[in-house]
């Protein structure tokens, strides 16, 4: 070995022994990323397993983390797909969309970003403008409906539209076999458990049977 490669050498060891940690101890695989050299740490391979490692730490880590990624790094096609969840984690849905943009011109085209983009949109308090490009992205590609249609169910279930949350559940059961659990013991399900369309809902098991 070179002289210089005994410290990466070594520093490859550090970032196996994180990998191995972050999930059981994530303190602990900070602590070793942190006390990496300033030289092996500031390389793309240990940057952006210190990304990951900071959303588990604080938000505060978290940003500093993707400001010294954005400074050294500022060409990486990495940076948009990166600074994406960082907007949306920090609540600036505008420049997440903006992003998304970017890397949309950058790949020409991809219908799964515009599912991203009906995400966001969502988050953002506009489920119109959401529903509207979710659907626009599974129009595109027939492969992102089953993606789509949970996101569907997010925005209908948050909007207490219980006749598309309904028409959801059944899509779900008749054309992905998809068992559903008790929905009354579901928090998330509670406002539909309350509407007139649950009933339909414990009414299909009977009305199948007595179309046999």
């Amino acid at each position: 070995l070179l002289d210089g490669d005994s410290g990466y050498l070594k520093a490859l060891e550090t970032l196996g022994d994180i990998n191995l940690t972050a999930a059981t101890d994530p303190q602990r695989a900070w602590k070793l990323y942190q006390d990496l050299p300033d030289e092996m740490r500031d390389r793309f391979e240990f940057r952006t397993i210190g990304l990951q490692l900071a959303g588990s730490i604080s938000d505060e880590a978290y940003a500093a983390e993707m400001e010294a990624f954005r400074r050294l790094f500022p060409n990486s096609p990495a940076l948009d797909l990166m600074l994406i969840d960082y907007y949306i984690v920090n609540e600036k849905f505008d420049l997440a969309q903006a992003t998304i943009d970017r890397l949309d011109k950058r790949v020409h085209s991809d219908p799964y970003l515009d599912l991203m983009r009906g995400r966001i949109f969502v988050l953002g308090g506009e489920p119109d403008k959401g529903r509207a490009k979710i659907l626009a992205g599974m129009e595109r590609d027939p492969v992102l409906e089953y993606e789509g249609m949970w996101s569907l169910l997010e925005i209908a279930l948050e909007q207490k539209d219980h006749k598309s949350t309904l028409d959801l559940l059944l899509r779900f059961e008749t054309d992905y076999g998809i068992e559903w659990n008790d929905l009354s013991q579901e928090p998330y399900y509670a406002n539909f458990v309350a509407s007139p369309q649950y009933q339909e809902w414990l009414d299909r098991s009977t009305s199948a049977g007595e179309g046999k």
